[in-house]
């Protein structure tokens, strides 16, 4: 096949440019949509509790069987962040959050794929199926949303350090300990990781080279320093 020429070249490049456009909007359109979840409301309320007292053991206030009974919120930290963001910017907060965050998971998303030497139609297209798929799990604004984003975080260091050695695997102990003071089900990253190593999955990568000190079956992730036992 002969070489195309410039304004052939120019071509491509826009329609990839329109595509990409396209899928943009596509995504953003989908993910502006916002339902209010009955769990919002709860971590409002304790969110504000926590920052007027400076304190995350709390009297049990909402309670009518257990009512002013020591506890701690194990998804504290999410409900400051709800709550200071309802309260600077009301509603709009809220909504901004869950789309800053699902436009980070579809730019790592999107990187991978890149990496996996994936072109950038198909990664387009691969990205745009993604969305689709878990537009009924991104419509709400919960605590989930950290575990999406810090369990892609965690497969995508396990890649690197199947790529490059293991040295990207200080990043979970850190990674771990914010993600139980986020969201209860911290556990997934741990699960898969000891799982695939026990069963002696393939490399986490994709199409990138194995550094002769990757990850092999058997061997151990650093220790997290936090975990949560709540589902």
């Amino acid at each position: 096949m002969g070489r195309m020429s410039p304004a052939d070249e120019d071509v491509e490049r826009g329609s990839i440019t329109a595509l990409g456009m396209l899928v943009g909007s596509l995504v953003i359109y989908r993910l502006v949509e916002t339902v209010a979840d009955p769990d919002l409301w709860g971590h409002i309320v304790f969110g504000k509790q926590i920052l007027a007292t400076r304190r995350i053991v709390q009297p049990d206030l909402y309670s009518y069987i257990t009512p002013g009974l020591l506890w701690t919120n194990h998804e504290w930290l999410v409900s400051v962040i709800f709550a200071t963001l309802f309260d600077t910017f009301g509603p709009r907060g809220l909504i901004g959050l869950k789309l800053a965050v699902t436009l980070v998971i579809c730019g790592l998303l999107y990187g991978h794929f890149r990496r996996c030497r994936l072109t950038r139609v198909r990664a387009a297209i691969v990205l745009l199926v993604f969305v689709l798929a878990m537009a009924p799990w991104l419509i709400t604004v919960r605590a989930q949303l950290a575990t999406y984003l810090l369990f892609l975080f965690t497969l995508l260091v396990l890649s690197r350090a199947s790529a490059h050695g293991v040295w990207p695997l200080w990043k979970l102990p850190l990674l771990f300990f914010v993600w139980a003071n986020l969201h209860g089900a911290s556990w997934p990253g741990s699960v898969y990781f000891w799982c695939g190593r026990s069963l002696g999955w393939p490399p986490y990568g994709c199409a990138e080279s194995r550094h002769p000190d990757a990850l092999a079956p058997g061997s151990s992730p650093p220790s997290s320093s936090a975990s949560s036992p709540h589902a």
